[in-house]
């Protein structure tokens, strides 16, 4: 029996997720566990994250966080992929903005971090 909307059938534990419902470069691992996956996806993050290529972390981060949230629930090892997902998405907002001769975003955040 097929499942068009693609949602998780109810009947199954988060450990057993489906394929069409992964991440494209999760499923590229097919062989990996999930936590395997995660693990991997985190690292592939941290990495771009170290290189300053924020929109690939943003994207790595994304991933494993959405597997993880599936796997773990909302635990410790979530929490953790989550925190390193919004750092990515906060630097990749300051790189962005200040690509674009705007860095307003920048200057804001650095005050409000000098303040509080």
């Amino acid at each position: 029996m097929s499942n068009p909307s693609k949602l998780p059938i109810e009947e199954t534990s988060s450990a057993q997720v489906h394929f069409e419902l992964l991440p494209q470069s999760a499923s590229l691992s097919q062989s990996l566990s999930l936590p395997d996956t995660i693990k991997l996806l985190t690292e592939e993050g941290t990495k771009a994250f170290k290189l300053r290529e924020y929109e690939t972390a943003v994207l790595k981060y994304e991933e494993a966080s959405q597997l993880a949230e599936l796997h773990y629930g909302r635990s410790k090892e979530f929490a953790d992929v989550l925190f390193n997902y919004g750092r990515a998405l906060i630097e990749n907002s300051i790189y962005q903005s200040s690509v674009l001769g705007d860095n307003t975003l920048e200057k804001r955040i650095a005050l409000e971090i000098q303040e509080g």
